[in-house]
């Protein structure tokens, strides 16, 4: 049980509000965290078979260890400086996870029973909130509603964001993570297998993201076809028809939307640009974490933008990896993210199909290239966990 309930706790981070209840320290979701550590104290007492002898042959935590050992002294290296940033904390309990789900028994089947559940409640909270307008207030970052957010479009009345930090945008690629997840898992019925397909996609599209949406459609396209589903195809097809009529197209097409698609260009355009330009100390170690930000073409220290901007990342998580932590804290990053997708026995096509998490897992990947997905941590949860699930089924 002290195994399975820092998982539970894990997944209740995507339902509770991203709301300050400590002085701008600590946010409600950020209880899980501090529940789960307590509890993983607790488990490695009363695992009966626990033998750290067992952790040394395991070369991913290596790996781990040297990610660690970089995030800890980045700051001493680039600011001159020792710090232990909120980034290293984050690692630190992720490795933590890793660590816990080597003496889980069945974390896959759990795990599933889990993304099932929370691909439900998220899913009727997405349609619930647009149907009824339920705004819940905005969160610790203000400028989100949890709920519905109404705009200016003309073509839909809002879009809907939920209870994670990150907007609409986050609440989009969640959906579409677990949605992947749900669907590619065999034990699902055909009868429940149509419900997850109309409940997941109709939830994506009411965020009104465009990347989460273009994810989810492909691949479940993919793996419905490979499947066999037919059922589903057409429910999926008509699901799509259905929300044509809330602006699917216009989402897509209008004028006025592509601003957003060319403001991440540039944003990226110029992050890559400062990259190409930096000193050879920034280019190998980075700026270090939270001090450089962009908003459109500027990119520069954070203190450096005006109060009433909202500076951001490049919407890459890859290229903010770079920018925060040189061309070394990339090849580690990048290390820790393919190093379980390598240990895949088979990449034959049908093998792959067949691989566990796969299908979540390279969606999250994707949608990395349009947002700082990895950087949002109420979010990247997901990603880990899905992550170590594979690595420990494969090694």
């Amino acid at each position: 049980m002290l195994t399975r309930l820092p998982i539970a706790l894990l997944f209740s981070i995507a339902v509770l509000p991203h709301i300050d209840i400590g002085n701008k320290f600590i946010c409600l979701d950020d209880l899980p965290v501090i529940l789960i550590l307590g509890l993983l104290a607790l488990t490695m007492f009363k695992i009966n078979d626990f033998n750290l002898s067992k952790t040394y042959k395991i070369n991913y935590l290596y790996l781990w260890v040297a990610l660690l050992i970089y995030t800890l002294f980045n700051p001493l290296v680039v600011l001159g400086y020792f710090s232990i940033t909120t980034d290293f904390l984050r690692y630190a309990f992720l490795f933590s996870l890793l660590f816990l789900l080597f003496y889980l028994k069945d974390s896959n089947g759990f795990i599933s029973q889990m993304s099932i559940a929370l691909l439900v409640f998220l899913s009727l909270f997405s349609i619930l909130s647009y149907l009824f307008k339920i705004n819940l207030g905005i969160d610790a970052y203000d400028y989100w509603n949890i709920g519905f957010n109404s705009n200016n479009w003309g073509f839909t009345p809002g879009r809907i964001n939920g209870l994670q930090a990150g907007g609409p945008n986050s609440f989009g690629d969640l959906i579409c993570i677990l949605t992947l997840k749900v669907i590619s898992d065999k034990k699902t019925n055909n009868v429940l297998l149509n419900l997850f397909v109309a409940l997941g996609y109709i939830a994506c599209f009411l965020t009104y993201s465009r990347s989460s949406i273009i994810v989810l459609v492909f691949f479940l396209t993919t793996l419905l076809l490979y499947q066999n589903k037919r059922t589903s195809m057409v429910v999926l097809i008509f699901s799509i028809l259905f929300t044509i009529n809330l602006g699917l197209i216009d989402r897509f097409m209008s004028e006025s939307e592509t601003d957003g698609i060319n403001d991440r260009i540039e944003m990226q355009s110029a992050a890559a640009e400062v990259i190409q330009e930096r000193s050879l100390k920034n280019s190998i170690f980075g700026y270090g974490f939270n001090q450089f930000a962009v908003v459109r073409s500027e990119v520069k220290p954070i203190e450096q933008f005006s109060d009433n901007l909202r500076p951001t990342g490049p919407h890459n998580g890859f290229v903010f990896q770079l920018l925060n932590y040189g061309y070394i804290g990339l090849l580690l990053f990048l290390s820790i993210v393919f190093y379980p997708i390598i240990q895949i026995s088979s990449f034959k096509f049908k093998d792959l199909m067949n691989t566990l998490n796969l299908f979540p897992i390279a969606a999250f990947l994707i949608l990395n290239l349009a947002g700082d997905v990895f950087q949002n941590q109420s979010i990247a949860w997901i990603f880990w966990i899905y992550l170590f699930d594979l690595y420990k089924e494969n090694s």
